[in-house]
């Protein structure tokens, strides 16, 4: 008989103490939701915040060096609509944040990882995406930008045959 190996569903690894959340003691939003995922140094978070006051963006980034700067630039801010996350989104989404509850979720430029043994690092491939279509609104939208063609195309084609999202627009800018 064969050795067969039954597909698990993505269950995240428990979150990490290390997950800090700015402001600290402000609780979360649980309407008029927006998440980015990848947030580096929080300067579309800061701006976005800032031109959308009735809207709440959750950023979230890993990295700590990139998590501190963010940090540093929002507390020279007095945004009350923004929330910066130094943690893992694929362990700290499903935790929590409320299912059917974001409205956008922005993927800028994120690291590409362009080896291809690597593919599976890259959002559009991980199975957390499942995870994300659940924390979403059913008219919810899924903005991923990148400035590598061959990757704005793997994300294209992965998010709308595999994932099954509907492409709304698509935009080819070209920088001078």
């Amino acid at each position: 008989m064969e050795n067969i190996v039954p597909v698990r569903p993505f269950t995240p690894p428990p979150e990490s103490d290390r997950t800090l959340i700015f402001p600290k003691f402000k609780p979360l939003p649980t309407e008029n939701v927006d998440l980015e995922l990848g947030a580096g140094t929080g300067m579309f978070a800061i701006n976005y915040a800032a031109n959308n006051p009735g809207r709440n963006l959750i950023a979230i980034e890993r990295t700590a060096s990139k998590y501190g700067k963010f940090r540093n630039q929002l507390q020279k801010t007095s945004l009350d609509n923004l929330w910066a996350v130094h943690g893992d989104a694929t362990h700290w989404v499903p935790k929590c944040i409320k299912n059917g509850s974001v409205e956008k979720c922005f993927i800028l430029y994120p690291n590409p990882y362009p080896k291809k043994k690597q593919a599976n690092l890259r959002w559009q491939n991980m199975p957390f995406l499942h995870v994300l279509k659940q924390k979403m609104t059913p008219d919810g939208e899924l903005t991923f930008a990148s400035n590598l063609e061959w990757l704005a195309l793997e994300a294209k084609d992965m998010l709308t045959q595999f994932w099954g999202f509907s492409l709304i627009d698509e935009k080819k800018t070209v920088s001078r």
